[in-house]
């Protein structure tokens, strides 16, 4: 697993995270929705 948080992290804008969740793989999505309602 080399999926680091941070690669993808800054690449969730407010108007990116709809399409970068709808193309990353279900972990990645879990994962990046966990981080943004935090």
């Amino acid at each position: 697993m080399n999926f680091e948080p941070i690669t993808y992290d800054y690449t969730l804008e407010e108007d990116s995270a709809p399409a970068a969740i709808a193309v990353s793989p279900p972990l990645l999505s879990t994962s990046a929705i966990k981080r943004k309602r935090s």
